[in-house]
């Protein structure tokens, strides 16, 4: 296992909610927490989607980004964006808030649902709260109304990506167009009186990557032109009072070859439902007579690739990390879990779009986050 529970975004997560006055549930990041002794009075969290470690310093070693880095970090587990921004947003390890990734099974409805952009994962349909409470099972106490509670002095601000809706009505929304949008946003924000809380969610280079790869052109363009505007954003905000950390939800691979298991007559024939959470990272809910046959199957025909764990050994060797366990973790991780060990990767699904980025598994490159801090 490659996450590390004791150094990762939700302890990064953490050092902002102990900032803030509120009670944490994890330990903090003893790295940030000396820089937020400053108390400024903008405190900004910059979130990129898919922007890992590894990728900067293999493309961006000389780039603004790693000029300031001052740490590195791990996503949790799995390092996907449900799991890991669901962990940002509450303090709490996927053990704990249950989101563990994309796309997950409902018993209560025998739905596949995409969990952010709550849709049949089927149909792609949106689902009606009237038909399936989502929000309501798998609910949390965000990091922004820990910081109301505690710091109720302190204004916090959301700046998303303008397709995305608002869902927290104690805090100011900010939907932005393009990268210099948004850092035209965080500087209007920072140049107002108080204290401010401000965080950011920027879907990029997620998914450049997933369409064009981690290695790509077009991603390493676009992480230039978000270098240069982050430089031009320092220099409007010298006036100003703040932190800024950049960090993000984890990294990403390029795909080396896809397997297609949903192909696989023998192995489908053997599950209840089709695997899902990710393609790298897949619950197997087992039928009752194939649960001594399993294993040994699997990791005849994909352990090369893949490492299969027990529910037992997933949870006790700790990957989902530590705290209270949700109760729906146990109907998502029922009988056996694949993660991917290389840069092979499951296709769990027919689909028409063939993803050349991807992230969920134990590879280093989609695991590690850079910390940094300006």
């Amino acid at each position: 296992m490659i996450t590390n529970y004791k150094k990762s975004i939700l302890n990064l997560t953490n050092s902002i909610m102990k900032h803030y006055k509120a009670k944490v549930n994890h330990s903090s990041l003893p790295t940030l927490d000396e820089y937020l002794k400053e108390d400024k009075d903008n405190i900004i969290l910059l979130i990129m989607d898919g922007m890992g470690n590894d990728y900067l310093e293999k493309f961006h070693p000389d780039g603004f980004l790693l000029k300031h880095r001052k740490d590195i970090i791990t996503s949790v587990f799995p390092c996907t964006t449900t799991a890991a921004i669901r962990t940002y947003e509450s303090g709490l390890s996927p053990l704990e808030h249950g989101n563990l990734g994309w796309t997950l099974y409902f018993k209560e409805t025998n739905k596949f649902i995409n969990i952010l952009p709550y849709r049949d994962d089927d149909t792609l349909i949106k689902i009606s709260e009237d038909d399936f409470d989502y929000c309501k099972l798998m609910s949390y106490k965000s990091i922004l109304d820990y910081i109301d509670e505690n710091s109720p002095d302190v204004k916090k601000h959301l700046i998303y990506p303008n397709f995305i809706v608002n869902t927290h009505e104690n805090s100011m929304y900010h939907g932005y167009l393009d990268f210099p949008h948004l850092c035209e946003i965080i500087s209007t924000i920072a140049h107002q009186e108080g204290k401010k809380f401000i965080y950011i969610y920027c879907d990029n280079p997620d998914a450049l990557m997933h369409e064009h790869g981690p290695s790509s052109y077009v991603v390493h363009k676009y992480m230039e032109m978000v270098q240069d505007n982050l430089e031009k954003l320092i220099i409007n905000l010298k006036d100003t009072s703040y932190t800024l950390i950049i960090s993000a939800d984890h990294g990403q691979i390029d795909v080396e070859e896809y397997i297609p298991i949903y192909q696989d007559e023998t192995l489908m024939e053997m599950l209840e439902v089709r695997p899902f959470i990710e393609a790298r990272c897949c619950s197997f809910h087992v039928k009752e007579e194939y649960k001594n046959k399993f294993a040994k199957y699997f990791n005849e025909k994909y352990g090369k690739y893949y490492v299969l764990l027990t529910k037992e050994e997933f949870i006790n060797q700790g990957y989902l990390g530590k705290g209270k366990k949700h109760p729906k973790i146990d109907d998502f991780i029922r009988d056996f879990v694949g993660i991917a060990t290389t840069y092979h990767t499951f296709s769990i699904k027919e689909s028409s779009f063939i993803m050349k980025g991807q992230h969920a598994g134990l590879c280093k490159e989609e695991n590690e986050v850079p910390l940094i801090i300006i």
